[in-house]
């Protein structure tokens, strides 16, 4: 039996909140959330200095916290619902760094804090701004991005998750990459970290 088949059996039987499934099941994929975490990190930062390992352990609680409904239908399905609240920590922990600049923390701004840093989470925000957009425009183009972008799943990997061909994922990377930059002011033509990879 593969991992794939062992996740999806687990998924099952953690739906009814077994701790026995939900701790197997978390050592059966939390070696590839720390990767997908890592990849994030490493490619475009975050807005604050968050590691791989604290960025899966808050996505572990917001996917099996309390109250949380535990309905994954297979791997696929699971691994989405991972890209989209590690998305959700990132642009939350953007949106505190944002407002604790412009004074709405309880702590003042370190005046040893990283500008760079402080001009990502803006960045990082806009770039939300813009993919909830796609999203409203071409939700599957936007899943495309969501998974490339914040899961940092392979084109082949993309297609397994969404059904779609490779090339089909393929197409639809190049021109939200392209249709963000556009969105986001920059020169399509041109490399910027946000929208590459």
């Amino acid at each position: 039996m593969s991992d794939a088949d062992d996740i999806t059996i687990l998924l099952g039987e953690a739906a009814s909140r077994s701790p026995e499934a939900i701790d197997r099941l978390l050592r059966l994929v939390r070696d590839e959330l720390r990767l997908r975490a890592a990849r994030q990190i490493d490619h475009i930062g975050t807005p604050d200095s968050i590691e791989p390992t604290a960025l899966v352990h808050e996505v572990y609680l917001r996917l099996f916290g309390s109250g949380r409904e535990l309905d994954w239908k297979n791997r696929q399905h699971f691994f989405m619902a991972a890209t989209r609240a590690m998305h959700d920590v990132l642009v939350e922990r953007a949106r505190a760094a944002v407002a604790e600049k412009r004074g709405g923390g309880k702590r003042p701004l370190s005046l040893t804090t990283d500008p760079v840093t402080k001009g990502h989470a803006e960045r990082f925000l806009e770039l939300d701004d813009a993919l909830g957009l796609l999203e409203r425009l071409r939700p599957d183009r936007a899943a495309v991005v969501r998974l490339r972008f914040y899961g940092g799943f392979t084109i082949q990997e993309i297609s397994e998750l969404t059904g779609m061909s490779e090339r089909t994922v393929s197409r639809e990377w190049t021109v939200a990459r392209i249709w963000l930059k556009t969105e986001l002011g920059d020169d399509p033509t041109q490399q910027t970290k946000f929208t590459d990879f």
